[in-house]
């Protein structure tokens, strides 16, 4: 329906608009070629769509260009577009997710430090985002990977805190509260990773992770001399 009506009236603002419907269909299948074929229509320096569009819907249009790029594996220059789109346009709706998605892309092209202040922007910036608890995570991840074990615990209580109750987010819990139990056992603090444990297995008992939350509240018991509570543990 969007190529008709794009071939019927292709100097009309709905033909412009139409483009970048197809093209965020078309990035959501997977099609990223034709994707970005799209935007790159829309974009283009001497493109009459392009004057027929707000400055809302072209950088919908450089978004959807980012993805589509990220698609490909072409993560810096994902990167590059998101970063472009936030320079021209700092106000975009989505802005918090352009900014995970920036993060995402710099990670995957081998630049954690700038991932990093890139997901702390997001955080201090956003942090009522539905993105934050994402970027807590991954933030949580990187300084777990540095072995800055007291900096990755908050980070993962962070990435707890920023989920809340969502049932959406029930597994980036279990995975946060899993790795804050690592924090501890790497710090051989064990009364920390037997609560924290615990309380993975009392949130998420089927949980993916359970086995291993419930072996390593054992070996955190054993290490408390309660080698009967860590029987029940394992059992």
């Amino acid at each position: 329906a969007w190529s008709r009506l794009i071939e019927k009236h292709p100097d009309t603002t709905a033909a412009a608009s139409a483009v970048i419907a197809r093209a965020d269909a078309r990035q959501r299948t997977g099609d990223f070629a034709g994707g970005l074929a799209d935007t790159e229509q829309v974009l283009a320096d001497r493109s009459t769509l392009a004057t027929k569009l707000d400055p809302e819907a072209i950088a919908e249009a450089r978004f959807i260009q980012g993805l589509c790029l990220a698609g490909q594996e072409k993560h810096a220059q994902a990167a590059a577009t998101f970063q472009r789109l936030l320079d021209s346009q700092p106000a975009y709706a989505a802005a918090d997710r352009a900014l995970f998605e920036m993060g995402l892309a710099l990670s995957a092209a081998g630049k954690p430090d700038e991932a990093g202040r890139t997901f702390a922007h997001l955080v201090k910036r956003y942090p009522k985002s539905s993105y934050a608890a994402d970027a807590w995570l991954e933030l949580a991840e990187q300084r777990f990977g540095a072995e800055d074990w007291p900096a990755a615990a908050d980070a993962y209580r962070a990435a707890i805190a920023a989920a809340g109750s969502s049932p959406e987010l029930a597994s980036l819990v279990e995975q946060a509260r899993h790795k804050l139990g690592w924090t501890h056992v790497m710090r051989k603090d064990h009364p920390a990773a037997a609560e924290t444990f615990g309380a993975q297995l009392a949130a998420a008992p089927d949980g993916p992770l359970a086995a291993d939350a419930s072996a390593l509240l054992g070996d955190a018991l054993v290490s408390l001399g309660k080698p009967t509570d860590a029987a029940k543990a394992l059992a």
